[in-house]
């Protein structure tokens, strides 16, 4: 999701970064922990500052096959709940 890419940007750049840079999976884990500590903390922002709306995008996608296309109206109504701007 959008909003995720974006919370996460940072993080990701640099666990991907570490990964080109270095084959040794061991040398990227606190990167990856890092990115998996974002992840879980923007959704858990979600549930709690959007969940109803949260909820019904999240339906929509497990419902639709995970087609985002059919489901701008529930995203639209989540992103507006979080205050995110494109």
């Amino acid at each position: 999701a959008p909003i995720i890419a974006d919370e996460g940007m940072a993080v990701n750049r640099a666990f991907v970064e570490c990964k080109q840079g270095d084959p040794n999976p061991n040398k990227c884990l606190g990167e990856g922990e890092k990115v998996t500590a974002c992840v879980l903390k923007t959704l858990r922002t979600a549930e709690e500052k959007c969940g109803p709306s949260f909820t019904g995008f999240q339906k929509c996608l497990h419902n639709r096959s995970r087609q985002f296309a059919d489901c701008v109206e529930q995203q639209a109504a989540f992103e507006k709940c979080m205050g995110y701007k494109r």
